[in-house]
C-alpha cells in the first residue's frame, strides 16, 4: 500500500501479554483480510495496541510489523488499562 493511499479499514486489536498466541493470530487475520478484499481496491490495516506487556509480545509485534509494514502496525501503550489502548 503507497503512503498516500486512503485507508478503508483500520483493525485495533488491544493486548497484553500476548506473545505465545499474537504471531498466529496475526497470522489467521491478515491472511483472512487479503482474500475476502484482493482484487476489490479496499486498503485495510491492523493496528496492535500492547497495554505494557510484560512478556515478548513486544519483540513478536516489531518482527511481526517489519514483515508486514504496509498490512500491520504497533503501538505500545505503556500505561495499563484495557481504555488506553483503545
Amino acid at each position: 500500500m503507497a503512503l498516500n493511499q486512503k485507508i478503508n479499514y483500520i483493525i485495533i486489536i488491544p493486548i497484553f501479554n500476548e506473545s505465545d498466541v499474537i504471531e498466529r493470530s496475526l497470522k489467521i487475520l491478515t491472511d483472512f483480510l487479503e482474500k475476502k478484499w484482493i482484487n476489490k481496491n479496499i486498503n485495510w490495516k491492523v493496528v496492535v495496541a500492547d497495554n505494557a506487556s510484560t512478556d515478548n509480545a513486544r519483540q513478536t509485534l516489531e518482527k511481526i510489523k517489519k514483515e508486514n509494514e504496509s498490512h500491520v502496525d504497533y503501538l505500545f501503550v505503556p500505561i495499563k488499562g484495557r481504555g488506553n489502548a483503545l
